[in-house]
C-alpha cells in the first residue's frame, strides 16, 4: 500500500480479517493520522512480514507487531528501544528484525539495557540495529552482542548509507547453510568503524565470518592492522567506503576475495591493479568516488579478471566533480575497445568515467 492516505484501523480490520492468505504487509510509507485503533486489528491472520513506520502522530501504531503472532521479519523505522523490547519480548516467532531506534526519545544504549536486549534476541538470525549517526553502538557493546547470540547469521550496526538494502544482505545472509552448529554462525558483518583488534576477537569464535562492510570514516592508523586481519581471514567478501586517503601498501594487503566493493578518493590504477593481480578470483567488483583511475584501468580489469561477473565503475567523486550523467551519451570507442575483452561470464557491467580533462562518458 505504497504512498496510501489516512490508513486506520477500519482498513487495518480489513488486511487482517478477510485476507486470509496475506503472508506480507507494507505499510511504511502510508500516512497514518493520530491514534489507531489496534484493537480493531484482528489476531485471525498469518502475516509474517511486516514493514512499519511509526510517525509521530500515530505512536501507537508501534504495537501493531504485536498483533501479529505468525511475524517472522520485522522493518520498522522510527520506532523507541524500549517497544523494541516488548516486540521482541512478545512476537516468538520473530527471526529478522531491522529497527532505526528514535534516538530523541530513546536512551543510549547502556551496559544494563544492551545485556536486555542481548537476552530478547537469542532466537533472531538477522539483526539491523539503526541507534542514530551520534549514537553509534561501542565497540564493547557489538562484540558482547556477537559473542552472546551465536545463532546470528547477519548483524548490521550502522547509520551509513549502504549500497545493497537491508533486506537484500539478510537474504544473501540467510543462503548460507548452517554448517558445525557447535559454534557461532555469523557469516554477515557491517559496521561503522572498528579496530583490527576488536575485529580478530570476532574472528576468533566466528569462523564462518566472510561478509565484512566498513562503512565509517577509516582511521588511518588503525588501517594497516585492520586491512592485514581481513586479508589474512575468511572474509572473501568486502565492502569497503572510506572517503579518507588509505595508503596503498594498506589496500594491498586484501587477498582472497571474491566480492569487492571500495568507495575511495585515493585509489590509483596502480592500486588496483595490485589488487586483481592479489584476487584473482574477483566475481563481483564495484570502484566507486575515485577521480584518479583511468580508462588504462578498466581495460586491465576486463581483461584479467577472468571470473568477473559484475563489474561497476564510476569515477565521478559528487565531492569533486560536478558533470552530470544525464545527457551524456555513450563513448562508441571505449565500447569497441571493450569488447575485444569481454566474457561470456560477465553479467552486468556499468561504466561511468570522468577524465581529468572534465570530459565524461559511460558505458552500460
Amino acid at each position: 500500500y505504497p504512498f496510501a492516505k489516512n490508513v486506520g484501523g477500519e482498513i487495518l480490520f480489513d488486511i487482517t480479517n478477510r485476507v486470509n492468505n496475506l503472508r506480507t504487509l507494507d505499510i511504511h510509507q502510508c500516512k497514518i493520522c493520530g491514534e489507531v485503533n489496534l484493537a480493531l486489528v484482528s489476531d485471525n491472520h498469518q502475516i509474517q512480514k511486516l514493514y512499519l513506520s511509526i510517525a509521530k502522530e500515530s505512536p501507537n501504531m508501534a504495537a501493531l507487531p504485536l498483533h501479529c503472532k505468525a511475524l517472522r521479519a520485522l522493518y520498522v523505522k522510527s520506532i523507541l528501544l524500549n517497544d523494541v523490547s516488548t516486540v521482541l519480548s512478545h512476537c516468538p516467532a520473530l527471526r529478522v528484525l531491522s529497527a532505526s531506534v528514535d534516538t530523541t526519545s530513546s536512551p543510549r544504549l547502556t551496559t544494563e539495557t544492551a545485556d536486555i536486549l542481548i537476552s530478547l534476541i537469542q532466537k533472531l538470525l538477522c539483526l539491523h540495529l539503526d541507534y542514530g549517526y551520534k549514537n553509534i553502538l561501542e565497540d564493547e557493546h557489538v562484540l558482547r552482542l556477537i559473542a552472546q547470540c551465536p545463532n546470528l547469521k547477519a548483524l548490521i550496526v550502522t547509520s551509513t548509507y549502504v549500497s545493497s538494502t537491508i533486506e537484500s544482505i539478510f537474504d544473501a545472509a540467510m543462503q548460507i547453510p548452517s554448517v558445525n552448529l557447535s559454534v557461532h554462525q555469523l557469516n554477515t558483518l557491517y559496521v561503522e568503524s572498528i579496530p583490527a583488534t576488536t575485529l580478530q576477537r570476532i574472528l576468533s569464535f566466528c569462523p564462518h565470518l566472510t561478509t565484512f562492510a566498513f562503512t565509517g570514516t577509516l582511521i588511518i592508523a588503525n588501517s594497516h592492522d585492520l586491512m592485514l586481519t581481513i586479508g589474512q581471514s575468511t572474509i572473501t567478501s568486502l565492502f569497503l567506503y572510506s572517503y579518507n586517503h588509505i595508503y596503498s601498501t594498506d589496500i594491498l594487503l586484501l587477498r582472497n576475495l571474491s566480492r569487492l566493493t571500495l568507495r575511495c578518493c585515493s585509489l590509483t590504477d596502480l592500486i588496483v591493479v595490485g589488487l586483481v593481480n592479489q584476487n584473482p578470483h574477483l566475481r563481483v567488483l564495484s570502484l566507486t568516488d575515485s577521480p584518479n583511475l583511468t580508462k588504462n584501468c578498466i581495460l586491465y580489469i576486463i581483461k584479467n579478471c577472468k571470473y568477473l561477473e559484475e563489474f561497476e565503475f564510476d569515477s565521478e567523486n559528487p565531492y569533486i566533480h560536478f558533470s552530470r550523467r544525464e545527457g551524456v551519451e555513450k563513448n562508441t570507442r571505449l565500447q569497441t575497445e571493450l569488447i575485444q575483452f569481454f566474457r561470456p561470464n560477465l553479467k552486468k557491467l556499468y561504466i561511468h568515467l570522468v577524465e581529468q580533462s572534465g570530459n565524461s562518458y559511460y558505458y552500460n
